[in-house]
C-alpha cells in the first residue's frame, strides 16, 4: 500500500477514536466512517495487486468532515493525508459525498465543491499559523492544476474571500504571499475562461 493509502488508513482509525464536539457526535458521520473503513480494506487490496484506484465515497466525506472536528490535531492530519492523495492523483472530485459541517448539518456535493468548503471554513475561522500555511498550499495546489474543473461559481467567491482575508489579517508572512499568489491565480482562471468561452456560454454565465 503506498504512504497516502496508509497514512489514510492511520488517519480514519485515529478519527475513530475521536471523541469531543463538533461533527463527531454525529450519528451518521459515525456510521459514514464506519463504511469508509470497509471501504479502506477493499482498496488495500486493490492496492496489493498492483492496481492503482480513487477513494470511495465515504472515505473521502469523513476525510472532508473531518476539518469540522474541534481538534487541531486532527485537522492537521487531514491536511496531511489530503495534501498526499491529491499529489497521488487519488481523488476523483466528481465522486457526489455527503459533506458534515456539523452536528445534523450536512450537504450533498461534488468532491471538488466538497474539499473548497471544508478547507475554506477552516482557513476562515482558525488561528494556527502552520495549519493556516498548509491549507492554504491545498488551495494553491488545486487552484493551479488546469484539469481541476470546480474552480467555478461558489468556489471562485469562497477562495477569493478566504484569500482576501489572509491578505489583510494574517500575521504570518509566508501565508500571506501564498494567499496572494492563490488570489492571482483565481483571477487568472477565470479570466482565461471567460475568454475561452463561447459566446452562449457567457450569456448563461459558465
Amino acid at each position: 500500500m503506498s504512504l497516502s493509502l496508509e497514512a489514510l488508513n492511520s488517519f480514519l482509525r485515529m478519527i475513530g477514536r475521536t471523541t469531543g464536539g463538533g461533527v463527531t457526535m454525529d450519528v451518521e458521520f459515525r456510521e459514514t466512517l464506519k463504511q469508509a473503513l470497509v471501504a479502506m480494506e477493499e482498496l488495500a487490496r486493490v492496492a496489493q495487486e498492483g492496481r492503482a484506484n480513487f477513494v470511495a465515497a465515504p472515505v473521502l466525506s469523513a476525510l472532508l468532515s473531518a476539518f469540522y472536528v474541534k481538534k487541531t490535531r486532527v485537522v492537521g492530519a487531514a491536511l496531511s493525508v489530503l495534501q498526499q492523495l491529491i499529489h497521488d492523483c487519488r481523488i476523483s472530485y466528481d465522486t457526489p459525498i455527503i459533506l458534515y459541517q456539523y452536528q445534523r448539518n450536512k450537504q450533498a456535493l461534488r468532491c471538488g465543491e466538497a474539499l473548497f468548503c471544508a478547507v475554506d471554513d477552516f482557513l476562515v475561522n482558525t488561528a494556527d499559523a502552520a495549519l493556516q500555511l498548509k491549507g492554504l498550499e491545498v488551495l494553491h495546489d488545486l487552484v493551479s492544476d488546469d484539469n481541476f474543473a470546480y474552480l467555478t461559481g461558489s468556489c471562485v467567491t469562497r477562495c477569493v474571500r478566504t484569500c482576501y482575508q489572509v491578505t489583510l489579517q494574517s500575521s504570518n508572512e509566508a501565508a500571506r504571499i501564498i494567499a496572494r499568489d492563490v488570489f492571482v491565480l483565481c483571477v487568472l482562471r477565470v479570466t482565461r475562461a471567460f475568454v475561452e468561452a463561447t459566446p452562449s456560454e457567457r450569456r448563461c454565465g459558465t
